[in-house]
């Protein structure tokens, strides 16, 4: 009994000191830059415009014609924007002319397909990703005629929001939009890249 007694005691001792031991045998973290990715400066809305007309000068989507773009001003309800805006513009006032965003249509030649290249321009750099790409797999129950109509890709492009969507009058192809995608980004890298 006095030896049980004797080495459960010198357990809890144990148990103890190492408890109370000094911690400077732990490792030391410190921390590393190394891995940081910079992200570089967001482009000016200046930049977004030239870039806008020289996109507009360079665009080619084979089969495609582009329908002549025109500048908008779209009117919003505030409590559409976080209450931020009145019109999608830099300022987002009624008087602001500096549209935040610009769209181009393209139309196949026996018109039963259409394009729409959206670009969105934004004062936060996101990098450059995709971000989505819509999917009507799964979707049971849904009309499939109307699902099959539409496939689209959603990007970020240092500070825009680029999105390409195909709208069929029979059955949106992957592939069609696959290749307007490459048109718009080897447009977007050509530009940036000078």
């Amino acid at each position: 009994m006095k030896t049980s007694l004797f080495l459960i005691s010198s357990l809890i001792i144990s148990i103890s000191l190492v408890g109370c031991s000094d911690k400077t045998d732990k490792p030391t973290i410190t921390a590393s830059n190394e891995n940081i990715t910079e992200i570089k400066n967001t482009q000016n809305y200046d930049d977004f415009t030239k870039l806008m007309e020289n996109f507009k000068n360079n665009i080619v989507i084979s089969g495609f014609s582009l329908i002549p773009p025109m500048k908008t001003i779209f009117l919003i309800e505030r409590d559409f924007t976080f209450n931020k805006k009145d019109t999608i513009t830099l300022k987002g006032g009624v008087s602001d002319l500096n549209t935040t965003q610009q769209q181009f249509i393209f139309e196949n030649n026996d018109k039963s397909i259409q394009l729409y290249v959206r670009f969105a321009y934004t004062e936060v750099n996101m990098g450059n990703n995709l971000v989505a790409w819509d999917s009507t797999s799964g979707y049971d129950g849904a009309d499939r005629e109307l699902l099959d109509r539409t496939d689209m890709a959603t990007y970020t492009y240092k500070n825009l929001i680029v999105t390409v969507t195909q709208n069929a009058k029979t059955t949106a192809k992957t592939a069609t939009t696959k290749e307007a995608v490459k048109s718009v980004l080897n447009v977007l890298e050509k530009y940036y890249s000078k």
